[in-house]
């Protein structure tokens, strides 16, 4: 009698640690909650990779401004649509990327 009470007390034991461990691996901190923890992981990694290499392209543009007297120029006229001295230019109603040449007299009209 003593041998199947041990029994069954194993078999409840086992089946309680079965239940407790199944019902924690299936929860909101089981293995769900790792998968999406993973895959969270590989997309800020791929998004790392990406920084990382913009942040070079970055640095060598940066380089190149510092040395270079014809890409600060350059910079100055594209992305902040600056003119020289002398210059004379008009920006649409939309803006424009770059700067626009302004319209010459035409001689021919009155």
């Amino acid at each position: 009698m003593i041998n199947y009470l041990r029994r069954a007390g194993y078999v409840v034991a086992f089946l309680l640690a079965g239940g407790f461990a199944a019902v924690h691996l299936a929860g909101e901190n089981g293995i769900p909650a790792l998968i999406a923890k993973q895959k969270q992981i590989r997309r800020l990694e791929e998004l790392n990779r990406h920084l990382e290499l913009r942040n070079e392209e970055l640095r060598k543009e940066n380089e190149e401004l510092k040395s270079n007297p014809d890409a600060q120029r350059r910079m100055v006229r594209e992305e902040l649509g600056y003119l020289l001295d002398g210059e004379e230019g008009f920006r649409t109603e939309g803006g424009a990327d770059k700067p626009v040449e302004p319209p010459q007299d035409d001689p021919a009209k009155p």
